[in-house]
Order: structure tokens, then sequence, then C-alpha cells
């Protein structure tokens, strides 16, 4: 499996949309097989999922994502854990964990608060705790 973690300065960049670096881990068996950092190069969301796919992404993991990249990303069959926040390798040991999503790693003001009774994405909340992903 190949995951990508957008990155800036350690740690979760907290915009997809303007990241402008990648960390992507090869897993095979639970484990860390290999890393390595790779620049994004395109600024609109339809090459960034190009690089996405082009790269063999199965899951991205970033902070705050607009609607059009998340759609995107979903439809290209990219697995998207957005809204995270937090130090790199402790995200990336968290997501090896099956700690992802979880409520150590949130991001701050991203409705992760509401009991269950929905997310906030672009000021909306969804029903049943569930995102348009």
């Amino acid at each position: 499996m190949r995951i990508a973690l957008a990155v800036w300065n350690g740690r979760i960049s907290p915009v997809f949309d303007s990241s402008q670096r990648l960390l992507i881990v090869e897993v095979e068996g639970g484990s860390v097989v290999g890393e390595r950092e790779e620049p994004i190069l395109h600024r609109f969301p339809p090459g960034r999922v190009g690089e996405l796919r082009q790269l063999q992404i199965q899951t991205l993991i970033c902070g705050a994502i607009s609607r059009p990249l998340a759609n995107l990303t979903a439809a290209a069959g990219i697995r998207l854990i957005p809204f995270v926040a937090g130090e790199i390798n402790a995200v990336r040991d968290a997501f090896l964990a099956g700690r992802l999503p979880g409520p150590g790693f949130w991001m701050p003001g991203c409705g992760h608060g509401g009991g269950g009774r929905g997310h906030g994405y672009g000021g909306r909340r969804f029903r049943g705790g569930q995102r348009p992903w």
C-alpha cells in the first residue's frame, strides 16, 4: 500500500489545496518499507489528483481540503482522510495502528466535537456523522 501525507515543517500541512510536499510511505504487511518526500507540482485540483494517481497513492492524509479537490480525489479511487493535524511521524504511526481518524489528530475547529451529530465541512453539517466522501 502507498499512502501520502501532505507535509509542512514536519507536520500535516494545514490546507492540502496549497500544500507543496508529500511524504510517500510504502507499507507492506503493516510495516513501513520505505519513505520519501515528493514535491507537488500542480496548483489546480485536476493536476494535483493526477500527481497522486501517477504516484500510485491509495490513501491521502491531509489537513483541510476544498470540496472540489476532495470530490476529485474520491472519484480517482483514492481514500481520503482529511482534517488531520499533528506531527508527521505520529500521524503515520497512528494510521498504521488503525487510530486515524481519531480525536488525538483532529484539526481544531473542524466540527469533531459534535458527539456524533455531524461533522462540519465548509460551514455545513452532515447528518449521522457522515461526510460527503
